[in-house]
């Protein structure tokens, strides 16, 4: 949600009170933050990818400040989880561009709508994969920029394919105990 508090670039990035906000339309946007079902989530789902990012030598990051460009405007959208190239952060190590692959976990304050617009966003800035998990229906959306998205429930296997065939979490693992 928008709090009306229209501020530049510099002051969003340099002040501690928006270090967990988004940014868009040059207003900070409140992101919920994670009950411990989320927590946890966001804690295993990056535990998995880290062997996949280490293997190929690729970042992964929770919070992941990421600087879109959406028209002539800057945006600064931060994923649950995500995994970037190395070389794509700037001085002040925020990262440019929508990472490879971004985790956005629901909170129950989460619309569909609000979602997806900024998976559009990640895709326009050179994202390849979204996985959208859904705490509540214990499932995840697969989103690919030129496919249907199709849902993976617990207890069948989530994969990077089409963009990494060999990139696999552990949906049992990752939902135990929520």
């Amino acid at each position: 949600m928008k709090t009306g508090i229209a501020i530049s670039e510099q002051e969003y990035l340099t002040n501690p009170d928006y270090a967990h906000s988004e940014y868009a339309g040059g207003e900070v946007i409140d992101k919920p933050m994670g009950n411990k079902d989320h927590n946890r989530l966001q804690g295993r789902f990056f535990s998995q990818l880290e062997i996949f990012a280490e293997k190929h030598g690729l970042y992964v990051g929770t919070e992941l400040h990421s600087r879109l460009t959406v028209g002539r405007e800057i945006i600064f959208r931060v994923p649950d989880v995500g995994i970037a190239e190395e070389d794509q952060f700037d001085d002040k190590k925020y990262h440019i561009g929508g990472p490879l692959l971004v985790v956005e976990i629901r909170s129950p304050e989460d619309r569909t709508k609000a979602i997806l617009k900024k998976a559009e966003e990640y895709f326009a800035n050179g994202t390849k994969l979204v996985w959208i998990v859904d705490p509540e229906s214990r499932n995840v959306m697969v989103l690919v920029s030129d496919r249907i998205p199709w849902i993976v429930e617990v207890g069948e296997e989530l994969t990077g394919a089409p963009i990494w065939p060999d990139l696999r979490v552990d949906l049992e693992a990752a939902f135990k105990g929520i």
